[in-house]
């Protein structure tokens, strides 16, 4: 781009920002509390994210090949600046986000919500406003994936409803987070059969570069897909949960009476058209879209064996659009009412942003154990040596060098050390806390215990080797004993 474009660009920057002046402020303060958030709280799986990114830009010996791999393309690519790369990727989602719901807000106003009497800058705050909800500031980018996947979404559905290619934008989100998958149907929602094709293709074409590298690293092109199923399905399969209806009620939270005003602005719509014997088409296929949101988002939570409300996230969608829809209906009877509505909706809002804030700040220091036994490893000398946890994923983080402790009685036979959290039981703990206190432990702590066989030294033990293996060695059998024999011989065939 040459740089006498830049007075024009700059002058577009600059008007938007004029003309959205809250809107841009909201903004700041979500992404200021997102950077404050990862310093305050690292979770488990945001430090495997880091830990994927360093592996595949050669910094790093250990890969969980269940995850989708964006998160840690998009980090790695930060990786140059060390630490703040983490922050980086934040920023990045942040703006991505913001884009996102402008551009969703945008193609909403453009093919329908100009009827009301309400400008698109109006528009574009209130759709931002409903978007941060509680459930959605705190679950953003806490684990790495959700607010990535959820731009990719947003920007998906607006090309959807500009009739433009967005299959790319599907596939995106789909290497963002797998269970994106399910909204695989919306590549048909178009009348014209060359751009289902062509957003068929681009989806197709975007997946193909990791799906080559997993059947030449792996063996089977579905390596990450089948192991991430495997792992959040079909081995949970027996401890399968009840639904929890008190989790949707946690997502939609407050704005639940502003959900209810949009759908009952539908449904009056619809009683004027039958009475009329008129077709407001708009109306119902926009609406039948975030629906389809809504339904695919509750069964992608309601199927999985473990109910994490986390898997609600992309209800933030449906929600901030019946809410928004709800509100511009309202206000187009009840103009007077406008400022003190948008007034509410700014405290609200800013009210989410203090408590969320207070309760990170109250728990900034819950996980320093983790960074305490991984300074203790690298003070005994062990950062070459194989140190195996049930959580071993924080201290990874660290010191790369600890792995997942599958036998205890193993690990310390093989000259291996064992890292115990009393603090932090875990269903996959081999052992009881009986047995660990009936070792002569190497180190204890109030915080953790390093236990080793008493001819082990940092000079004996077993050397760090690193971990890349998928969890199912033989995918096309297990994908026969998920989905049967059919699904089995198209395996076999696509990995001939």
């Amino acid at each position: 781009m040459s740089t006498k474009h830049f007075p024009k660009y700059y002058k577009k920057f600059s008007a938007f920002i004029g003309g959205n002046k809250l809107l841009c402020l909201i903004f700041l303060i979500f992404a200021f509390f997102l950077l404050f958030q990862h310093a305050w709280d690292l979770s488990w799986d945001f430090s495997a994210y880091v830990i994927n990114a360093k592996y595949l830009f050669n910094q790093g010996d250990y890969y969980e090949v269940y995850r989708a791999p964006l998160v840690s393309l998009i980090i790695g690519i930060f990786l140059i600046f060390g630490k703040l790369s983490e922050y980086l990727y934040i920023l990045f989602t942040a703006v991505l986000f913001f884009i996102s719901t402008i551009y969703l807000t945008d193609a909403l106003t453009e093919k329908y919500w100009y009827k009301y009497d309400s400008s698109k800058e109006r528009n574009r705050l209130i759709f931002l406003l409903f978007s941060l909800n509680p459930f959605l500031i705190y679950y953003s980018t806490l684990i790495g994936t959700e607010l990535l996947a959820l731009s990719f979404l947003e920007l998906f559905i607006a090309s959807l409803i500009k009739k433009k290619t967005s299959g790319h934008y599907l596939a995106m989100a789909v290497l963002s987070r797998y269970n994106m998958l399910i909204y695989i149907i919306f590549l048909f929602f178009q009348k014209n059969a060359k751009r289902v094709i062509v957003n068929i293709s681009l989806f197709l074409g975007v997946l193909l570069p990791w799906f080559i590298y997993n059947r030449l690293k792996w063996g089977n092109y579905l390596t990450s897909i089948i192991d991430s199923y495997s792992l959040n399905i079909s081995s949970r399969s027996s401890i399968s949960q009840p639904l929890n209806y008190l989790d949707f009620i946690k997502v939609v939270n407050f704005y639940i009476p502003f959900v209810l005003l949009g759908l009952i602005a539908l449904l009056c719509i619809f009683y004027k058209n039958v009475k009329s014997k008129t077709y407001e088409k708009k109306a119902y296929f926009y609406s039948l879209i975030f629906l389809l949101v809504f339904i695919f988002s509750f069964y992608d939570y309601a199927s999985a064996p473990f109910k994490i409300s986390r898997y609600l996230f992309n209800l933030a969608i449906p929600i901030a659009f019946f809410s928004t829809y709800g509100l511009l209906y309202f206000f187009n009877a009840e103009k007077k009412h406008r400022k003190i509505v948008l007034s509410a909706l700014y405290t609200i809002v800013l009210l989410f942003f203090i408590f969320i804030f207070i309760i990170h700040y109250q728990n900034r220091n819950l996980d320093d154990k983790y960074f305490k036994a991984a300074d203790t490893i690298k003070k005994l000398g062990l950062t070459d040596c194989i140190v195996r946890s049930t959580i071993w994923v924080p201290v990874n983080y660290y010191t790369g060098n600890v792995y997942y402790l599958y036998d205890l009685n193993y690990t310390l036979s093989s000259k291996s050390y064992a890292l115990v959290f009393p603090c932090c039981a875990t269903i996959d703990d081999p052992y009881s806390m009986d047995e660990i206190f009936s070792y002569n432990p190497l180190l204890k702590t109030e915080d953790f215990i390093i236990i080793s066989d008493p001819a082990t030294t940092n000079e004996t033990c077993s050397k760090r080797s690193g971990w890349d293996e998928p969890m199912v060695d033989d995918k096309c059998n297990f994908i026969k004993g998920q989905f049967g024999n059919f699904a089995e011989k198209v395996c076999n065939i696509i990995d001939t």
